[in-house]
């Protein structure tokens, strides 16, 4: 049996040849852009790759892109404002029981976190 990592036994005929046709591919991009790397009479100190930069392209005007949605809205609400907003009630809640418990007298003076010293 064979080392293929794609061998997948319950693959039908047309996955195979479809993933030997990938394999095809990507070996001939490899050679193309190593013939391109090693070229010792190259002038461009990169190669150009019109894929990449159009990712980069992209990538860099996001924000110029950027339409505003409900969904977009509810996302920055869960992950940003309801955690910050919710730490903030649990600390106020926290320190209100605190006070309550010093000023009913259940926490004396010497057992407080906050004293002056």
């Amino acid at each position: 049996m064979s080392k293929d990592p794609f061998h997948h036994p319950d693959a039908s005929p047309e996955e195979i040849r479809l993933v030997n046709e990938r394999l095809k591919l990507r070996r001939a991009l490899r050679q193309e852009y190593l013939r391109k790397a090693t070229d010792p009479h190259s002038t461009d100190p990169l190669i150009f790759d019109p894929m990449m930069q159009r990712y980069y392209s992209m990538h860099m005007t996001i924000a110029e892109r950027f339409i505003p949605t409900f969904k977009n809205w509810t996302k920055y609400m869960c992950t940003i404002v309801v955690p910050i907003v919710g730490y903030a009630l649990l600390l106020k809640w926290s320190r209100d029981k605190t006070e309550r418990k010093i000023r009913s007298g259940e926490i004396e003076y010497k057992d407080r976190l906050y004293k002056y010293q």
